[in-house]
């Protein structure tokens, strides 16, 4: 319903803010009380600075970019962001391969 699809996106983007305000290099969870999980990554030769400032921007494109989508993951140079709107399993640990 609209009702719900408007309560989705305003949580999510409650979510969404404050991943980006909490994230750090190693590895942010996140899951806010209306069961929407979400995570981000850094690599780990980054600051944690470089970090936040990359999960930030990643919000931003993914809000943009996915704003329809009831699940995302967005990659940028620096940092993973996703999210999902049912419950998965997410390992503690993501690592970053460079070929």
């Amino acid at each position: 319903t609209k009702t719900a699809n408007a309560a989705y996106k305003s949580n999510l983007t409650v979510l969404l803010e404050s991943l980006s305000s909490k994230a750090f290099k190693n590895y942010s969870f996140y899951n806010d009380s209306f069961n929407t999980p979400s995570s981000s990554t850094a690599r780990g030769d980054v600051s944690n600075e470089a970090c936040k400032n990359c999960v930030g921007n990643a919000t931003q494109d993914i809000t943009t970019l996915c704003s329809s989508n009831r699940s995302a993951i967005i990659w940028h140079d620096y940092c993973l962001l996703r999210y999902a709107n049912q419950t998965v399993v997410i390992p503690r640990i993501f690592f970053f391969f460079f070929f």
